[in-house]
C-alpha cells in the first residue's frame, strides 16, 4: 500500500481485465452451443448488454422467438466494464443544443427510468450490490460551480434529485480533497456492481427463453422478400425484425449505423486493496463522485469499500490499457495526494 516506489504503479498481480469480473468472470463458454444456432426466428438481438438483454427478457416473456448474438462472450463489452453510477438524469442537457422543453422531458424521462431501475432489481430480486448512496459532482472551476447551480432546481423540480451545492468547505464532508471548488450533491442516485447487475439481467433473460449465443460475429443485414437475413461467423439467421444493441461497438454488419456512431475509449483503474478506513476517510459519505470537466473523471468506493475505482477518457487513446491507466493514475494523485505510493491491481 502506501510506501511503495512511487515510480512503480503497478501491482504485482496488475491485470487489464476490468475490475468487476473479478466476482463475474466472462466465459465464453456461457450460453447455448453454437450448435444449437437456429437459422430462424421472430426477432435477433445484435449485442448482449443490458440493452439487448432487457430487449430480448420483454419479448421472450411475450412469447416471442428471440435469438441474442454477441461477437464476444456474453456482457463482454461496456454492461460489465463501467463505473456502476445509476441516477436520474444528473447531465441531461450538460451542452444541449436542445430546446429547454425538450431537455425538461427528458429530465422527467430520466427520473422515471431511476424509479424503474430500482423497482426492477427489487421486484427481480437481483443481487447486484445496489446502494442508494448519492452522488457528489465536483466543479472544477468557478464558472462549473455556477453551471451546477442552475441544474439544481429543474433537478428537484422535474427530477426529483434531492439536489443542493455545498462549498469547498462542505464538499470536504463528502470527499478527503480540495481538488474541486465545491459542488453539488445529488441524493437520488446510488452505485451498483455492474458485473452482477448483468449477470442477473442475463440469467433472467435465459429463463425468459431467450436463445443466447456468444462468440458468433453478425455479418450484413440484408432485406428479404418478407423480413430480413442476418449472415454470421456460424450461418445466415432469417428473421421478421432485427435489433441493434451494440452501440459504440457497432461494425460493419450495420454500415448506416456505424458512420453516425462515435466510439469512445473509456477506462478505469482500481487501487490495490487499502482497507475499510482508509477509503471511508477518502470518502466519508461513501458517494459517488464525478466532476464537471469536459474530459471528466469518474470516481467511487468499491462495493466491498477496501479500494478505490476511478475511470474516464484518456485523452482519446487507441486501446491501450496500461497507457490508459498510467494516465489515470495521474489524475487519481491531482484529487487525492495523499494516496502518492499506492498501487493499482
Amino acid at each position: 500500500m502506501i510506501g511503495h516506489n512511487p515510480a512503480d504503479i503497478f501491482a504485482a498481480d496488475f491485470k487489464t481485465d476490468p475490475y468487476w469480473w473479478d466476482d463475474v468472470p466472462r466465459d465464453m463458454a456461457a450460453g447455448m452451443s453454437l450448435d444449437e444456432l437456429p437459422t430462424r426466428a421472430d426477432v435477433v438481438v445484435i449485442g448482449s448488454g443490458y440493452a439487448g438483454l432487457h430487449a430480448a427478457i420483454t419479448l421472450a416473456r411475450d412469447g416471442t422467438d428471440v435469438v441474442v448474438l454477441e461477437a464476444e462472450a456474453l456482457g463482454f463489452g461496456a454492461s460489465s466494464r463501467n463505473g456502476g453510477m445509476v441516477s436520474g438524469g444528473v447531465n441531461v442537457g450538460k451542452h444541449a443544443t436542445i430546446s429547454d422543453a425538450s431537455i425538461d422531458r427528458l429530465l422527467v424521462e430520466a427520473s422515471d427510468s431511476y424509479a424503474w431501475f430500482e423497482s426492477f432489481i427489487r421486484d427481480e430480486r437481483i443481487d447486484a450490490v445496489y446502494q442508494r448512496c448519492g452522488r457528489f459532482v465536483g466543479a472544477h472551476s468557478a464558472k462549473a460551480w455556477d453551471w451546477l447551480s442552475g441544474q439544481v432546481d429543474p433537478l428537484n423540480e422535474l427530477a426529483d434529485s434531492g439536489a443542493r451545492m455545498v462549498s469547498p468547505a462542505e464538499a470536504r464532508d463528502h470527499l478527503a480533497s480540495d481538488y474541486y471548488r465545491g459542488g453539488m450533491i445529488v441524493d437520488r442516485s446510488g452505485g451498483v456492481h455492474p458485473g452482477k447487475l448483468h449477470k442477473g439481467v442475463l440469467e433472467l433473460a435465459a429463463s425468459a427463453g431467450a436463445k443466447l449465443f456468444g462468440g458468433v460475429q453478425a455479418g450484413p443485414i440484408r432485406k428479404l422478400a418478407q423480413g430480413l437475413e442476418i449472415a454470421t461467423s456460424k450461418h445466415a439467421i432469417q428473421a421478421e425484425t432485427v435489433i441493434i444493441a451494440t452501440n459504440g461497438y457497432t461494425g460493419q454488419f450495420s454500415p448506416w449505423h456505424q458512420k453516425r456512431v462515435v466510439p469512445v475509449p473509456s477506462y478505469q483503474i482500481a487501487t490495490e486493496e487499502l482497507g475499510e478506513a482508509v477509503v471511508k476517510a477518502l470518502f466519508p459519505t461513501l458517494r459517488m463522485v464525478a466532476d464537471t470537466k469536459r474530459l471528466l473523471s469518474y470516481f467511487r468506493p468499491s462495493p466491498d469499500r477496501k479500494r478505490v475505482l476511478l475511470g474516464g477518457r484518456a485523452r482519446y487513446l487507441r486501446h491501450d490499457p496500461v497507457a490508459g491507466a498510467r494516465l489515470l493514475h495521474s489524475r487519481l494523485l491531482q484529487v487525492f495526494p495523499q494516496l502518492q505510493g499506492v498501487q493499482l491491481s
